[in-house]
């Protein structure tokens, strides 16, 4: 009766019958009615929630994807209150400087990170969101470029400051332009001037990158830098000489452990069971890299995937212990669920194009491959002339979805500098 008097539109009484089982599963059909009804419905809400707000120049495009990747890790963060306050004392405690965190692979780093900035930009400390410019190595294609990542603070410091912005592309112009510029700037702010950028091992080689001599030799004053890189590669030794105030990211304890489950786990309406006699959680956080950040993440995301209720402590079981065992556990899942030869054109596509590939492009390649099974190592070339000149049967959104999903866990997320 609630559902029925809330306001909303019901979906009563729509047509479907006994579909059989399919993998042990029981099966609904003749759900296309409601299918249609539901994806108007979706639609229509997006439309309603995203609102065209016109053309965009490049530079503001840029600064909005890298605004809202931080915005989305701040916001599904979750436990590690001792070691997030902590590191705001030590941000905070710095008022010219570089402040420096530090991690192993799949820690957190870049989940930390986020939260951190987000944090500080809420606080009394800082005195207006404009003195914070933050850079996600990974973010975007063009943030994984040195050349890059200087062009946009540049252009960025000279949008919010009102400096003249002359267009740059020589690496050393670039390097005297950004310091004379935060210089500048800084002068400007009532507050640090912080320049957050998370993955620096995550850029490209150019230019000797992991050198940091991008960088001032002195910092100005009133100037922050908040970086993040890998504990152990080149670029956390060159920030190491720089002698930063250092925030150390380490593994999970019990309780952030307990905390990271369940929450990931609720975002989807999941759970596990937690009760004495029947401790699904216990088993799932005795893994031995259950203290890993990326580990627990992987593994939660395969277990909402899961659809059978009543197996949920098998599965529990035959976890691996590992993070690479456990991502060979699920690309041994998605090669059974799709076949190995869909999955290895779809990672080979994926690393042997230089920038990435677009998801429309990806699902179009992918199709018009398997109409090209009986052509030998058919060519990029080929296969673009082959789907511009044909009609051939496209691979169902519906597959291709639950393997795009699939996928994510084996490509270098958007926003993350390492197997984060």
């Amino acid at each position: 009766e609630r559902i029925r008097s809330s306001g909303l539109e019901i979906m009563d009484g729509y047509q479907c019958h006994w579909g059989g089982v399919c993998d042990g599963k029981p099966m609904v059909a003749g759900l296309v009615e409601f299918g249609q009804r539901v994806l108007h419905n979706v639609w229509n809400a997006v439309k309603n929630t995203c609102k065209d707000e016109g053309t965009v120049d490049a530079l503001e495009h840029e600064t909005n994807q890298h605004e809202a990747f931080i915005e989305s890790r701040s916001n599904w963060f979750c436990g590690r209150s001792r070691l997030v306050s902590d590191a705001l004392k030590k941000l905070v405690s710095v008022k010219s400087g570089i402040v420096g965190l530090i991690g192993k692979s799949g820690t957190g780093k870049t989940s930390l990170f986020c939260k951190l900035v987000g944090n500080y930009v809420q606080s009394p400390h800082c005195q207006n969101e404009m003195y914070v410019l933050s850079h996600v190595v990974g973010a975007t294609v063009e943030s994984v470029s040195i050349i890059a990542l200087l062009r946009r603070l540049c252009q960025e410091l000279g949008r919010r400051f009102d400096l003249p912005c002359p267009p740059l592309e020589d690496y050393q112009e670039l390097i005297s332009d950004f310091s004379a510029k935060i210089i500048e700037a800084a002068s400007m702010c009532s507050s640090p001037l912080v320049i957050a950028i998370d993955g620096l091992d995550g850029l490209h080689d150019s230019h000797n990158a992991a050198s940091l001599s991008w960088l001032p030799e002195e910092v100005p004053q009133n100037v922050v830098f908040l970086l993040s890189a890998k504990e152990g590669s080149n670029h956390q030794r060159s920030l190491m000489r720089r002698k930063p105030v250092q925030i150390q990211v380490g593994p999970l304890d019990l309780q952030d452990k307990t905390v990271f489950a369940e929450s990931t786990l609720a975002r989807y309406n999941k759970s596990l069971e937690n009760s004495p006699f029947h401790n699904q959680l216990k088993v799932l956080l005795s893994k031995k890299e259950a203290n890993n950040a990326q580990f627990l993440n992987v593994a939660c995301d395969e277990l909402r995937l899961f659809g059978l209720f009543e197996k949920v402590d098998e599965k529990l079981k035959i976890l691996p212990q590992t993070t690479s065992l456990l991502l060979q556990h699920i690309m041994e899942r998605l090669e059974n669920e799709f076949g190995v030869n869909l999955v290895s054109s779809a990672l080979c596509l994926l690393a042997c194009v230089r920038n990435g590939l677009g998801e429309r492009d990806l699902h179009n390649i992918l199709a018009a491959r398997e109409e090209l099974k009986g052509v030998p190592l058919p060519t990029y070339d080929e296969i673009w002339e082959f789907m511009g000149s044909y009609e051939f049967n496209m691979l169902p959104q519906s597959v291709f979805r639950r393997l795009l999903h699939g996928m994510q866990l084996f490509l270098r997320p958007q926003g993350s500098s390492d197997s984060e």
